[in-house]
């Protein structure tokens, strides 16, 4: 979704790098039968994703990196920092892995409690370190969330109308999902303010079929995505 400025622009070392995230996720990364990262291409991909995913940790927290390193208890708090970070990676990843391998014959790995346990997690640990430094006067039951649109994107053949799995979604020319076996997919992202936002542009692509058109989207609905046989 475009390039995102390195977050050392926040004033201080990087929280996570692709060896972090190498290390959490050995096993699923480096397996035989990854299908799912082009290997020349999967440490610039994570370390992007690293970057980006930091981005969203400092603007949900409200501070920069000097405000962790300046606390009483910096130690702490910047491990469990890194922590949010990784685990960030790893829902992207296995959300990717998933939508990949679903589409493969034989290939059906489920991560969906996976990345439920990760978002968990790294949706309290967040909010316990914005408490940390914008201090409540009431206690908050549940971790705070950024505004949110939710999408239902479905892809179908524009000939015969019939629904399209394994197509990819691209938002702002990146690939976020793939459609499963009924051609309809789920995506959250996050709101945008119209006035001084643009909206996002998202298209559908897949192999035999010309890429879909561009649509402009800036709220929840459903989207439905014609794609053309070549």
């Amino acid at each position: 979704m475009g390039e995102v400025p390195n977050s050392e622009d926040r004033e201080g070392k990087r929280l996570c790098t692709f060896p972090d995230v190498q290390r959490e996720m050995q096993k699923i990364l480096t397996r035989e039968t990854q299908s799912h990262f082009d290997l020349a291409t999967m440490e610039e991909v994570i370390d992007r994703w690293c970057k980006k995913e930091e981005c969203k940790f400092y603007a949900f927290v409200s501070i920069l990196r000097s405000d962790l390193d300046g606390h009483k208890d910096a130690d702490n708090v910047i491990s469990i920092a890194e922590d949010v970070i990784i685990n960030r990676v790893c829902v992207r990843i296995l959300r990717m892995i998933q939508a990949n391998r679903m589409n493969i014959p034989g290939g059906t790995p489920n991560y969906s409690q996976v990345m439920a346990d990760y978002k968990k997690e790294y949706e309290q640990d967040e909010s316990w370190i914005k408490s940390l430094f914008w201090p409540y006067t009431k206690k908050r039951q549940d971790p705070v969330h950024q505004p949110s649109i939710e999408l239902e994107i479905k892809a179908i053949d524009s000939v015969t109308g019939d629904a399209l799995p394994g197509a990819r979604i691209y938002v702002v020319n990146e690939w976020v999902s793939t459609t499963w076996k009924d051609g309809l997919v789920d995506i959250t992202l996050l709101a945008i303010d119209v006035t001084k936002q643009d909206p996002y542009e998202i298209q559908v692509k897949m192999a035999g079929y010309t890429d879909s058109l561009v649509q402009e989207v800036s709220e929840s609905g459903t989207y439905t995505f014609s794609l053309t046989p070549e």
